[in-house]
């Protein structure tokens, strides 16, 4: 057990300190969306990497972040649906992390099911 809740707090750690250096991402990003923005309009001189390196940037923010956030428990919940639950479940959802899970099995299927479909389309 000890082996577990050391792997734990490695990851939580990983998470926090990964959390906290990607939030800086997040001004590099706004500072290259001026950048691209000034250069187009104001010196009608598009930039061709500007899209890539936004589009780069924020998947990671997203992704990093979403695990800092799950981290500290302060994802969006969506009150039509929490608000109906038992206390019970929602004293579940909010320490376990079942609906993450299930979200993520849902979101990896989708996105199988999508790829094959494209992978088809193409041929």
């Amino acid at each position: 057990m000890k082996t577990i809740e050391r792997i734990s707090h490695f990851a939580s750690e990983l998470s926090q300190l990964t959390g906290k250096a990607v939030a800086w991402l997040i001004l590099v990003l706004i500072l290259q969306l001026v950048y691209d923005t000034a250069a187009r309009y104001l010196f009608n001189k598009p930039t061709v990497w500007a899209y890539d390196v936004s589009y780069m940037l924020y998947g990671i923010i997203f992704l990093i972040g979403g695990a800092y956030t799950l981290l500290d428990d302060e994802h969006i919940r969506i009150e039509v649906f929490y608000t109906k639950f038992f206390k019970t479940t929602k004293s579940s959802c909010r320490h376990n992390r079942v609906p993450y899970i299930f979200f993520s099995l849902f979101s990896l299927s989708f996105c199988t099911l999508e790829y094959y479909t494209l992978w088809n389309h193409g041929k």
